[in-house]
């Protein structure tokens, strides 16, 4: 298996180098929340096991690999870019608790070219801006110590890859948290941090089920009021009450 999964990573990654040359582009091709891939589930009380910590780190230096000799092979050419990451999301539990951990486990063997990070445990802890920081600067300092750095990207081998805020289940802390993770984000130096996401796939009928996150005009579309809030644009098309806090962030430097 990992000899496949190197070899179609290796392919895609030529693909991506072949097709996309001198385009300026960015492809960081990564997973998925890996600390619930390593635990097997939801259940943040248990220690990622030995033999999931060794399947993780067969399988994803598998892409590591495939990744770098692809880059090695085609010259790391000027005018794109392309990395393999590992996406953490579990870091508090290292940094609390010294619990095994994706960060702490599988990070430091497999030597990414970068590391994601599913922020929520940070992100939505504290109940202001200064404690909400201080528990981001905690998580962040321990993927910085943890995290190799084999291509001497510095901080911005580091990408918070999702954050999201429940405007309807949260009202009053949409917008100081949106400020606090993004100011904490560059003041960190990391390349970006992204919102998850343009349109709630939180929303749900009457009868509980979950509509279609493609609901189309005039098509049954959810209510403002049948949503969790995580979104940019409302199901009315109005747009969310972040937007100005990241709109500065959009400009073209």
């Amino acid at each position: 298996m990992a000899v496949t999964e190197e070899k179609e990573f290796y392919d895609l990654t030529r693909y991506l180098y072949a097709t996309y040359a001198g385009t300026g582009k960015t492809f960081i091709l990564k997973h998925w929340e890996g600390d619930w891939v390593g635990l097997q589930g939801y259940d943040a009380s248990k220690n990622i096991s030995s033999t999931m910590v060794n399947a993780m780190i067969t399988w994803l230096t598998a892409r590591q690999n495939a990744v770098a000799n692809a880059r090695r092979d085609v010259g790391d050419p000027l005018g794109i870019g392309v990395f393999h990451a590992v996406e953490v999301n579990r870091v508090m539990d290292y940094v609390l608790y010294g619990m095994v951990r994706v960060i702490n486990a599988v990070v430091p063997v497999v030597k990414p070219d970068m590391v994601t990070y599913s922020s929520y445990d940070s992100s939505i802890a504290g109940t202001s801006s200064t404690t909400t920081a201080a528990v981001m600067n905690q998580a962040l300092s321990a993927i910085k110590s943890l995290t190799p750095d084999p291509l001497g990207l510095a901080s911005h081998r580091i990408l918070i890859s999702e954050y999201s805020l429940s405007e309807n289940v949260f009202p009053t802390e949409t917008i100081w948290r949106t400020q606090t993770i993004l100011q904490t984000s560059k003041s960190a130096g990391l390349l970006g941090a992204f919102l998850w996401q343009i349109y709630d796939n939180n929303c749900k009928t009457s009868s509980g089920a979950y509509y279609p996150a493609d609901s189309s005009w005039g098509s049954p579309r959810p209510t403002n009021s049948q949503c969790r809030g995580q979104w940019l644009v409302r199901p009315d098309g109005s747009g969310s009450s972040v937007l100005t806090v990241l709109s500065p962030y959009w400009s073209i430097q």
